[in-house]
Order: C-alpha cells, then sequence, then structure tokens
C-alpha cells in the first residue's frame, strides 16, 4: 500500500482516525495479510515531521515504512512538488531491495508515486491498482480563474503525462464512489489502455 498525506496510528499526537488506507490496511492485516505501508515522514495537516529519517514501525501487524522528505508550509507551493518526487525516488529505490509484493495499492494523488508502482509492476510482474482520490493534474487546474486554465494545463504538461502513464498501465481502478475523478480517470484509462482487461472497483462507504 502506497499513500502519502493520511494520518498514521501511534505516531501522530490525538490518536487520529484512521483513512482509506489505513482502514484497508487494518483489515487486511486483521485477516492474516501481510502489509506494508508505504508513507512519508511529513505529517500532511500538522506540517511537521515525525522522524528526522527514514523509519519503520509495526502497528497491528502492519509495516508502517515511512520515508523521509523535505516537507512543505503550503499545500500549493513548488516544495510539495520537490516532496512528491523525492519520496518516489526513495520508494523506487527500496522497493527493488525487499520481497517482491503479491499486489501493490497506490494512491493517486500523488503521480509520481502512482507512476513509480506501475513502473516496478511492469517490471516485476506485480498487479497495481490506482485508488483515485483527485484526477491530477485536472483537479489543480481547475482551481485556476477559467481563462488561466488553457496555460495552466500548458505549464503542467508533465503530470498530464505522468497521469497518463499511471492510468493506462495499472492493473485496476478503486474509487469509494462514481464520483466525477473516478468516472473521468476511469474514462480517460480506458481511452489509454493496450489491454481490454480493465476493471473498475467501487468500495462502499458504509
Amino acid at each position: 500500500m502506497v499513500t502519502v498525506g493520511e494520518p498514521l496510528p501511534s505516531v501522530d499526537a490525538g490518536n487520529p482516525r484512521l483513512l482509506r488506507t489505513g482502514v484497508l490496511a487494518e483489515r487486511l492485516a486483521g485477516r492474516g495479510h501481510e502489509v506494508d505501508w508505504w508513507t512519508s515522514t511529513f505529517d500532511h495537516y500538522r506540517k511537521r515531521q515525525r522522524s528526522p529519517m527514514d523509519a519503520s514501525y509495526l502497528w497491528r501487524g502492519i509495516n508502517i515504512r515511512m520515508l523521509k522528505s523535505v516537507g512543505y508550509r503550503r499545500n500549493v507551493s513548488p516544495r510539495r512538488f520537490v516532496e512528491h518526487f523525492q519520496i518516489a525516488r526513495k520508494f523506487a529505490l527500496q522497493v527493488r531491495r525487499g520481497p517482491r509484493p503479491d499486489v501493490i495499492l497506490a494512491s493517486l494523488p500523488t503521480l509520481e508515486l502512482a507512476v513509480a508502482c506501475v513502473r516496478f509492476g511492469r517490471e516485476a510482474g506485480v498487479p497495481v491498482l490506482v485508488d483515485v482520490r483527485d484526477l491530477w493534474p485536472d483537479a489543480i487546474i481547475d482551481l485556476a480563474p477559467p481563462s488561466l486554465r488553457p496555460l495552466a494545463g500548458a505549464m503542467l504538461w508533465w503530470m498530464d503525462s505522468a497521469a497518463e502513464e499511471a492510468l493506462r498501465d495499472c492493473t485496476g481502478i478503486i474509487g469509494v464512489s462514481l464520483s466525477s475523478s473516478v468516472s473521468a480517470s476511469f474514462s480517460k484509462a480506458r481511452r489509454l489502455a493496450t489491454s481490454p482487461s480493465w476493471k473498475l472497483c467501487l468500495i462502499s462507504s458504509s
């Protein structure tokens, strides 16, 4: 499981409620599966570092692996993009040093981690499911005034290329509902996919 930006049990203050990856990781571990959760040392909500270096710890049978990153002060900033590239590069290096996973669940965003996962999946023959939360860069471009969106799209061409690779080469898409982001991702993926064996998986929130 590869997700950054979610609260982490045990290390984050206030006993935070588990979100999508945390809940699924806990349920899988509870059923006897071996679960690695790759994430960042940076706490997205509190804008603080959890550890001064790469670290890992075991929680309820889940091996939580935190990769050291630069962090950022604002959600929309160049430093956040640096963080995403840094974490993806570290993941790509370290995942090849350990045992081959049976399946990978990669959240999107981040684009960089999703791409790193599908590239490793192609190389190692590992199925990769992409959990679409926001369709980047579309969600970012939509923040710009309508008159500036074509310019924003042109400036973020590299993100669109990354999204295409992640959606084209993953094994399937997961979403908690048939939201506009999931629908758009599925439509784009079907257009890009080189294989007809596509699946859209919906997870009930109940």
